[in-house]
């Protein structure tokens, strides 16, 4: 954190708005902090932010960054003055495809015009419906415990599970086995997400 601080003010940035109030806080005096009650993700956390800059009556540009990620100053210059030149209402960066395994995808159509943000989350699902869609191959049910069970394998906490799952969380008590098809697990839309997740 004490890093990004360094490298957002070597290259013109004047405020910074965050939540590590304890770790970064008595190194920058100068910085204002905001508390994210509830940990919504970095959207939420923007959407905190820009409350905050809104009572200052701050009308300018917003850099946008997260904690737990460097950006190497030049980098960030680049994107500065890009951005400056170019007069855009939103200008970002991503990591090439392969750099980070583990993150979100930014999805672009045939003119690299930016589409849609799949976040891990929607691509771990997309993955868990692939791997039921094999497992319900030619069966006619299918046990609960097997399900949920190949779900934990793409899901680090049971409340993101159960946010995966949807009715089938709420129907797992209900009965020990499913009808293999009976919660769209093997829809065609499913069926098209695990092979977009497989390619990714």
């Amino acid at each position: 954190m004490s890093r990004g601080r360094h490298q957002h003010t070597s290259c013109g940035c004047r405020l910074d708005v965050g939540q590590v109030v304890e770790t970064v806080g008595k190194q920058f005096p100068d910085v204002v902090f905001t508390y994210q009650h509830e940990q919504k993700g970095t959207g939420h956390a923007a959407q905190v932010g820009a409350q905050a800059l809104r009572k200052f009556g701050y009308q300018g540009a917003v850099l946008l960054t997260m904690g737990d990620k460097v950006m190497e100053p030049p980098v960030l210059k680049a994107l500065i003055e890009y951005f400056r030149r170019t007069e855009a209402d939103l200008c970002f960066l991503t990591a090439l495809r392969g750099a980070s395994d583990g993150a979100g995808r930014i999805l672009t159509d045939g003119s690299d015009r930016v589409v849609a943000n799949l976040e891990v989350f929607d691509i771990n699902k997309a993955r868990w419906f692939g791997e039921l869609e094999r497992l319900c191959h030619h069966r006619r049910q299918i046990a609960a415990s097997t399900i949920l069970n190949a779900g934990r394998k793409y899901f680090s906490s049971e409340s993101k599970l159960k946010l995966a799952a949807g009715p089938l969380w709420i129907c797992r008590r209900r009965a020990d086995r499913y009808p293999a098809d009976g919660y769209g697990i093997c829809s065609a839309k499913n069926r098209a997400a695990s092979r977009w997740a497989d390619n990714t």
